[in-house]
């Protein structure tokens, strides 16, 4: 548990928040007709959502 009190002073929050604005800005600019789904800007959003869904496996398996 201690490990993330650690996470969070390293900016877990920030890392869901990063995640939360680059699918928001993914999504807004594909629906505009500025990028294509799976044009550059795509490319790191799901590398975010990776990260995030690593962290929540890591933390399920931590506190269980």
């Amino acid at each position: 548990m201690q490990g993330y009190i650690l996470l969070e002073r390293m900016g877990y929050v920030l890392v869901y928040a990063l995640t939360a604005v680059a699918l928001a800005a993914s999504a807004v600019t594909t629906f505009l007709g500025v990028f294509s789904f799976g044009a550059l800007i795509w490319w790191p959003t799901f590398a975010l959502l990776l990260v995030v869904l690593l962290l929540e496996v890591h933390r399920y398996l931590t506190l269980n």
